[in-house]
């Protein structure tokens, strides 16, 4: 299994959302980051709170922070 399969289901993400890259980046202070990029299919639909669906209107980078995935 993918370390992006992995991440989906711990996630809960559904399609048309996907893990596109998982990664750690080394920090100036030598801790690492783990980056995840969520993305979702060309095309893909969503369902609005409506509950019809329609197509992806902002597609803008955006960093977040989640709460901690492996406390200590």
């Amino acid at each position: 299994m993918r370390s992006e399969d992995i991440f989906t289901l711990g996630l809960g993400l559904t399609p048309p959302w996907e893990i596109s890259k998982v990664e750690f980046v080394q920090e100036s202070d030598k801790s690492k980051t783990l980056h995840i990029y969520i993305d979702f299919w060309k095309g893909g639909e969503f369902v609005n709170d409506a509950g019809q669906k329609q197509k992806a209107y902002d597609t803008e980078d955006k960093d977040v922070a989640l709460p901690q995935l492996f406390p200590a």
